[in-house]
């Protein structure tokens, strides 16, 4: 199995979560690439963001910088608005190959009330990215409801950090450890910028 897949977010920060998630779709999906996309705004966290477009193109550039078969592309956040995902694989849509949509649970969930999903369902597969156990169950049910209705699913059982990027920002601006969430270059572009209310008293 080869293909594209799409990893989009708001990275806000981009943590060793989000890095491990990439490289574990990357080997479990066979990917030829894996294209990381920050979202310009989802239409479910409109006004959410707290750091520029720029800020957080850059911090994805360094934690992906070693990894030759992940990109990160500023499409979403060129074009400015809503960042609906039908208009995003649009552009990167292959005829005659299908897109690998990386997609957490909630989202995952609610696949089929997406804008244009039957659109979408024709030209890519959805890979639900899930805790094990229970989240599992519930997941796999729903994967038999999108299949019946004409989705390609796959889910992928992935453990995420146990901090997530909401908490990771309060321990930045409360000048808390970070170890082991943050990649160093992330960490220092984080600083150097002053980004999430850190203030030169914190240290590093």
């Amino acid at each position: 199995m080869s293909g594209t897949g799409i990893f989009g977010g708001s990275f806000d920060p981009v943590h060793e979560g989000h890095r491990k998630l990439a490289l574990v779709a990357v080997k479990e999906l066979g990917l030829d690439r894996l294209i990381v996309l920050p979202a310009a705004n989802s239409p479910f966290k409109v006004g959410q963001k707290h750091a520029s477009d720029a800020d957080r193109l850059a911090m994805c550039k360094l934690a992906f910088a070693d990894h030759p078969q992940i990109e990160v592309s500023d499409l979403e956040l060129v074009r400015g608005g809503v960042s609906y995902t039908y208009l995003t694989l649009k552009e990167f849509a292959n005829p005659g190959k299908k897109l690998y949509l990386l997609t957490g649970a909630d989202a995952f969930l609610t696949v089929q009330d997406w804008k244009y999903a039957p659109l979408i369902a024709q030209d890519v597969f959805f890979v639900g990215v899930c805790r094990s156990g229970d989240e599992q169950e519930n997941l796999k049910k729903h994967a038999d409801f999108l299949q019946a209705l004409g989705f390609s699913v796959r889910l992928m059982p992935f453990e995420p950090l146990v901090l997530s990027s909401t908490e990771i920002r309060g321990r930045l601006k409360n000048g808390l450890s970070t170890e082991g969430l943050l990649l160093p270059s992330v960490r220092e572009y984080i600083f150097t910028h002053g980004l999430y209310g850190i203030t030169e008293t914190h240290t590093k």
